[in-house]
């Protein structure tokens, strides 16, 4: 796919995927042959459709992909919305507003700790996602970054235009190899189209993300332990303060959250604050995700 130059070009192709994948006038049957589908078995389904969809049927069988699918789904519209009409501090204050809690455990607020980044002196400055979830049972990160790692990029780069952050890291455990598989994945997809990287949709901001792999610590969870095993160095804790806004990763201002927090991120911005505080409870609000 062609590198998009402009948030109009990004706009086209979602109207491009939409008329594509969502045509009412046809009868399909469409099957996500994306990578998270592919290795849960996918490619077999389409394989015995075809078997039963044989020449002359009025359905058509289309194999579609994550990434299109997430555009026309209406994902990136977030992205949009940032670079075409809110400043930095609009998207800080509205994610203030949401008054999203760290879905990791502390609950703090996401917006106030962005806040500290965006405040905290220094040109360099980082976006962490925590993926180390190793309590037992526990896979709410895990189905975001095996089935909708785009989701947590997009969050990712609006909380990096909001705190002017050009760096991303997305740490993982080291017993999700999928997740590491599809997470890398994404990221390459995402730079592809000109979505992650340099000039943004022309923008002029620019936004890497890299993923690093746990080594199975359970410790590595914990913030400061999670910066000293991406900086190379023994999963120890540091004692605070200084908190990771102040000085984190490489001793730069750093944002870290977890997972699910930034993943929804993208809803807020595109919805409003008062949409998410309209779900949940009045110190909670919005949705959360529980592994059963």
């Amino acid at each position: 796919m062609e590198r998009l130059k402009s948030i109009e070009e990004l706009k086209n192709l979602r109207a491009l995927l939409v008329e594509e994948v969502f045509r009412p006038e046809m009868n399909w049957v469409k099957v996500c042959c994306g990578l998270p589908c592919s290795a849960l078995g996918s490619h077999k389904v389409v394989k015995a459709l075809e078997e039963v969809l044989k020449e002359g049927s009025e359905i058509e069988l289309m194999k579609t992909g994550c990434q299109g699918l997430y555009i026309a789904a209406g994902g990136y519209k977030a992205v949009e919305k940032v670079f075409s009409s809110m400043s930095p501090e609009d998207v800080l204050e509205e994610v203030k507003k949401a008054n999203l809690r760290g879905r990791g455990g502390a609950g703090f607020p996401a917006g106030i700790k962005w806040g500290y980044a965006k405040k905290a002196p220094g040109a360099i400055k980082m976006v962490i996602a925590n993926g180390d979830e190793g309590d037992p049972g526990a896979f709410m990160d895990r189905s975001i970054m095996e089935g909708d790692p785009h989701s947590l990029l997009e969050g990712m780069l609006i909380c990096a235009y909001a705190i002017d952050a050009h760096y991303g890291f997305i740490y993982v455990r080291h017993e999700y190899p999928l997740a590491v598989k599809n997470l890398k994945t994404a990221i390459k997809q995402a730079e592809e189209i000109g979505i992650l990287g340099k000039n943004i949709l022309g923008t002029g901001f620019d936004f890497t993300v890299h993923v690093r792999k746990g080594a199975g610590a359970f410790v590595c969870g914990e913030e400061t332990t999670l910066m000293a095993s991406i900086e190379g160095q023994r999963g120890m804790p540091r004692p605070r303060p200084p908190f990771p806004a102040q000085k984190g990763l490489w001793d730069k201002p750093s944002a870290l959250n977890n997972v699910e927090t930034l993943a929804n991120i993208p809803s807020i911005i595109e919805k409003g604050a008062d949409w998410f505080l309209s779900i949940g409870t009045q110190n909670s609000p919005g949705t959360k995700v529980f592994a059963l």
